[in-house]
């Protein structure tokens, strides 16, 4: 009998996600479930790690609904969390922007390195800060980490095209890393502006400055490097997702 009764359990603790109609291994550590024939819709998340994880939905991280699981590394508690991401940094909860709370946590394990969650969310909940959803293709951004500090992921981000309808099971991986050009040529491109035609330019005046010509050579190096980095953060301003913050540009340039 209590063999039984411990069988039960085991199985209780580690196959309420397997039971769900629908998935998708997004990495080799993170996968997606869903329910749409319920009304609350159904979710479950499964990760191996013993930090956080996040799924939105949307092609990018600035402007999307985000559901975020996270471990209380004090008492391993697990929270999943209704948030909404205005930019690059660590996104808000709906509450806090003025919007609801419309997550419900069903169930939760945190069981050699796999924390597994299910809950419920209405597909159309009516907040502002949550995404309709509807069945058929859809794309979402991850992420996810070991560190308890949300918005240290490193590059264990990006995002993933699912075929978001009932009874869909796929294990074949189908995320793929999140890249910023944009911001990567930013970053490179005043590195070398500033790291050594600036310098280039300096060391000019003081060794060609007895020569005809100089003051025209060392303005135009100037001008340059003051127009390119003018242009560059113009790019910047006007990139859609221009709800990058401060931190986050430094965070890359740092990276």
């Amino acid at each position: 009998m209590k063999t039984w009764v411990l069988a039960s359990i085991v199985c209780v603790c580690y196959s309420f996600l397997d039971s769900m109609p629908s998935s998708q291994k997004i990495t080799d550590k993170l996968w997606f479930y869903w329910d749409l024939s319920v009304d609350p819709a159904v979710f479950g998340m499964k990760f191996h790690n013993v930090g956080w994880a996040s799924i939105g939905f949307g092609s990018r991280m600035p402007r999307t609904d985000m559901i975020v699981v996270e471990t209380n590394p004090l008492n391993g508690s697990i929270s999943v969390q209704d948030r909404y991401s205005q930019g690059y940094g660590v996104p808000d909860y709906d509450t806090a922007l003025g919007g609801t709370n419309d997550v419900t946590l069903l169930n939760s394990s945190n069981s050699d390195g796999y924390v597994s969650v299910k809950f419920s969310r209405k597909l159309v909940t009516g907040d502002r800060w949550d995404a309709a959803l509807t069945p058929g293709p859809m794309t979402i951004v991850w992420a996810y980490t070991k560190s308890n500090t949300m918005e240290d992921h490193g590059n264990l981000a990006g995002t993933a095209n699912l075929n978001f309808t009932q009874g869909y099971k796929s294990d074949v991986a189908v995320g793929t890393e999140a890249k910023a050009p944009l911001t990567q040529i930013h970053s490179f491109v005043l590195l070398i502006i500033w790291g050594f035609f600036i310098d280039f330019g300096i060391l000019g005046v003081r060794v060609a400055k007895t020569k005809p010509g100089y003051v025209i050579r060392h303005s135009v190096i100037m001008n340059i490097c003051i127009l390119v980095t003018l242009g560059l953060g113009i790019a910047m301003l006007a990139r859609e997702d221009s709800g990058e913050d401060q931190e986050s540009l430094l965070k890359y340039c740092i990276h």
